[in-house]
């Protein structure tokens, strides 16, 4: 009696997070957000402008776990962005250190991430049916070692956001689950990194691995 309960509870998982039902509607959306850095230099010197931006094709946005292409309207990956500076611990705080400049078009928020250091938020980004954008920059003006963290929070998301064809529908009954990943389109220059930054780096992010697994990094240096 124990095996059938145990199979039945199998059964109920994999037909909820990996086996498509009947109707081969896969209920998990995992959406690969591009995002691009200029300029795409490992060695940035005081004064450079760093550009970070995202523009996505809403038509044609690519599901990694369903191996589909979905389209998306006024798609908002609800970035959020982070930069410690990783030389000394406690982490200095990149985005408060320098100059950060962003569009009127954006909403955008500071958030407290921890005691460590802050992040940016973006409540709102110029989206329309076709694509989607967000924009900012930074006028790096301390030196040192930084990591940039971008992550999508929209794995809150799956009850208020509504697509075509979403599976098993929209609205606060549908059931399934939403996350994007951002991905750079340039290498993420993990090789700049010396022991002592690895160690600041696992020394910020220890009271929130969860967060950290959400996150991508890129890597760069201001001399």
């Amino acid at each position: 009696m124990k095996n059938l309960t145990v199979i039945g509870m199998l059964l109920a998982v994999f037909s909820f997070y990996g086996c498509p039902p009947k109707d081969d509607c896969i209920r998990i959306y995992r959406f690969e957000i591009p995002i691009s850095v200029y300029p795409q230099e490992k060695i940035l010197s005081v004064g450079d402008t760093l550009r970070v931006s995202m523009v996505t094709d809403n038509v044609h946005m690519y599901d990694s776990y369903g191996n589909r292409v979905v389209n998306f309207p006024n798609f908002d990956p609800r970035g959020w962005f982070l930069m410690p500076i990783l030389d000394t611990f406690p982490v200095k705080d990149g985005l408060l250190d320098n100059e950060l400049i962003i569009e009127d078009d954006f909403d955008v928020r500071h958030i407290n991430v921890s005691t460590l250091s802050s992040g940016i938020f973006f409540l709102g980004i110029d989206t329309t049916d076709i694509e989607s954008r967000l924009e900012f920059k930074v006028v790096l003006n301390t030196p040192g070692t930084y990591a940039l963290y971008s992550i999508s929070s929209i794995h809150r998301s799956w009850k208020k956001v509504c697509f075509p064809n979403k599976c098993n529908g929209c609205g606060y009954s549908s059931q399934g689950h939403i996350s994007g990943n951002f991905n750079y389109t340039t290498d993420i220059n993990y090789d700049i990194l010396f022991p002592e930054n690895i160690t600041n780096e696992n020394k910020y992010w220890e009271e929130r691995s969860g967060q950290r697994r959400e996150s991508n990094p890129y890597y760069f240096k201001v001399e």
